[in-house]
């Protein structure tokens, strides 16, 4: 099935004006030819071929269109920072690293044209991933897309084959936050992670983000999070004493410095 589909639209690349140029052409001469007072032996022939050609022409560059518009996407982390992007067909027709290590392992991997189904466990077997589980790293997996049908089938299937799985993280997402995690360099399943650990320190970016492991993110998160509780703990009732003053600027340089040692 995936040889037919590579031979079917490999060598379509027409744009809208290359189809609508070939369009006018073959109209034009449909109609020179029914103009003709006596048509000949030859016009005769060459009207219905010209017409069944036009349809084809316009039938596979709809086809190609059709096949190679992404209708939903899956994140995949663990440093390795890729995505997948899916046709209406549940086909991959492409993969697209977010870091140096993802594009690595984009390269490497050959899924396009699968059902996603194939490529997910062929992702999963992978030696890169499965090392980075081995070593109690976490893997992120967060589908989206436009098709919300589409979405829930792709993640059903994301969250069963991976049950079985220790430390796998798999969410959901919308086209709208995709995109907006594509604009700052990341994939979605980073994106996400990236807001959670910016609300707890504002002073985080991207470029941070980008070379993180999903384990270091979520240790970053747990760290942050326990110590902005401990502070809150701390906090007299009625706003009084020097002692919760001195606490919170010890906790914004810990949060500094943190992020140093973790860039290094």
């Amino acid at each position: 099935m995936n040889n037919r589909i590579r031979e079917a639209f490999g060598e379509v690349h027409a744009d809208e004006a290359l189809k609508q140029n070939t369009k006018d052409f073959l109209a034009d001469k449909i109609h020179k030819s029914q103009r003709k007072s006596k048509p000949s032996w030859l016009s005769h022939r060459l009207v219905p071929a010209l017409a069944c050609l036009l349809f084809t022409v316009v039938g596979l560059t709809g086809g190609a269109w059709l096949y190679f518009t992404p209708t939903s996407a899956i994140s995949i982390d663990v440093n390795p920072s890729f995505e997948l992007e899916l046709n209406r067909f549940d086909k991959v027709i492409s993969i697209n690293g977010f870091n140096n290590d993802g594009e690595a392992l984009a390269a490497e991997l050959d899924v396009k044209f699968m059902d996603y189904t194939d490529a997910i466990d062929q992702i999963l077997e992978d030696d890169c991933i499965t090392d980075y589980l081995s070593q109690d790293e976490l893997l992120s997996i967060v589908v989206s897309g436009a098709d919300q049908e589409q979405t829930d089938r792709v993640l059903s299937y994301v969250q069963s084959c991976t049950s079985g799985q220790q430390n796998v993280y798999c969410a959901s997402g919308n086209s709208e936050e995709a995109a907006a995690a594509h604009d700052v360099g990341l994939s979605l399943g980073k994106y996400q992670a990236f807001l959670e650990l910016q609300e707890l320190d504002p002073s985080v970016t991207p470029e941070q983000i980008q070379g993180m492991t999903m384990k270091e993110i979520r240790m970053k998160i747990a760290t942050l999070s326990e110590s902005s509780s401990q502070e809150e703990s701390s906090v007299p009732q009625n706003g009084q004493g020097n002692g919760s003053g001195q606490g919170n600027s010890h906790g914004s340089e810990g949060h500094s410095s943190g992020w140093g040692k973790a860039d290094n």
